[in-house]
């Protein structure tokens, strides 16, 4: 299966070292190019400019929780009549990266954002990379099947 040449990651996360770790190993694959939000946001200022092939969420942020944000960001982008037309054509994969249990993290659902995933961060760093590779794969390859 392809990779896709372009992904755009958004990555709503308040951890310097693993956002940072994170994009690092998902560039140097130069398959994917990864823009970090800090806070939820900030996070929405860059969905208003900008579509997102898939967006990993840290579920513990300053503010908002990773449910709250997605919700807030789907009534944001609700409202914009200046977003980009990519935002109304499919549902983006939000993958869910946080040290919670994964029972404890349930995104619901909404007009712009899809569940795709958890992946937790009480793991050795290659095994998160490992499991974000293979939801973006599998991602794809879904994708690809329903075009």
């Amino acid at each position: 299966m392809p990779r896709l040449s372009s992904t755009k990651v958004l990555m709503i996360e308040d951890d310097f070292e693993i956002s940072t770790l994170i994009k690092t190993a998902l560039e140097h694959n130069k398959y994917y190019h990864v823009e970090i939000a800090t806070d939820p946001f900030q996070a929405m200022n860059l969905m208003s400019e900008h579509f997102y092939n898939f967006v990993i969420l840290d579920w513990k942020l300053p503010f908002l929780n990773g449910n709250e944000t997605i919700e807030t960001a789907d009534r944001s982008l609700n409202l914009d009549p200046s977003l980009p037309e990519d935002w109304d054509r499919s549902k983006v994969p939000v993958i869910i990266l946080s040290s919670s249990e994964e029972a404890d993290c349930r995104l619901k659902e909404s007009s712009h954002f899809k569940y795709s995933g958890y992946v937790s961060k009480q793991q050795p760093a290659q095994q998160i990379l490992n499991q974000l590779d293979h939801l973006f794969l599998n991602q794809n390859s879904l994708s690809s099947l329903s075009a």
